[in-house]
């Protein structure tokens, strides 16, 4: 049932945090947090899409699941010259594949990442507005679960709660996570419309682990959390949550 599933919140540094009915990154303190997500292990296939303006930067930590500073968990980063997704029970149990970039993202794009729950990194891909990215396997040693029982929540736009390093700068519209490994159609389909919801891919199908669209979403007022504004995101605010069911 939309809306209903473990909380999300997002914190924030500043009180106006849209921006052309997207959700501004300052790349410094905001994050996304949605508490104890059933995370995905190495054995079940997933495609994520994200569709956001990405403002250049070092290091900017889209995604994370578990916990960096534990080695355990899924993490998605950009880098000025590569996207990079690690899948890590351990230092030397993990899968580290590096997807080059001819030039930086800049400016509103599609990001799709499937993986087919091989726990092997050529089951891993990126497409970049559609367009395959080549791959290059840094690591390819995965063997057992990349759950973490300490670190439960999923983050958007940060590393970990142990270095809140390398934030996400930027803006995101729509982001995505289904429980298989879309088709071309559906890759092409939500590049150009922005969503899988947009390709044709139902909200009441069960396939969604998860669905946020802020194209929507109207301003509020924040409470606090941690010394910083928080804002509760629910369905009736503009956004969509959907639990994996």
């Amino acid at each position: 049932m939309i809306g209903s599933g473990p909380a999300y919140r997002t914190r924030r540094a500043q009180a106006n945090y849209l921006a052309g009915n997207a959700k501004v990154y300052d790349g410094a303190f905001d994050y996304d947090l949605v508490n104890s997500w059933e995370q995905i292990d190495r054995l079940q296939p997933f495609t994520m899409n994200f569709h956001a303006f990405y403002t250049p930067a070092p290091t900017t930590w889209l995604f994370a699941q578990g916990d960096l500073e534990t080695a355990i968990g899924l993490q998605v980063a950009i880098v000025p010259t590569l996207v990079q997704i690690i899948m890590r029970a351990s230092a030397s149990n993990s899968i580290v594949v590096n997807f080059p970039l001819s030039e930086p993202i800049n400016g509103y794009n599609s990001l799709i990442i499937t993986y087919d729950g091989s726990s092997n990194a050529n089951g891993l891909n990126v497409y970049l507005n559609s367009v395959q990215l080549s791959r290059s396997i840094v690591v390819n040693a995965l063997s057992s679960s990349i759950i973490s029982i300490d670190y439960t929540d999923l983050l958007i736009g940060q590393r970990s709660f142990g270095n809140p390093t390398q934030r996400f700068s930027g803006r995101i519209k729509i982001y995505e996570v289904i429980n298989r490994v879309a088709t071309a159609g559906e890759i092409a389909g939500a590049s150009m419309k922005g969503s899988f919801r947009g390709a044709g891919i139902s909200h009441a199908s069960g396939q969604y682990r998860l669905a946020v669209d802020f194209d929507k979403v109207d301003g509020q007022a924040p409470t606090t959390f941690a010394g910083t504004p928080t804002y509760t995101i629910t369905p009736f605010g503009g956004a969509t949550y959907v639990p994996y069911l």
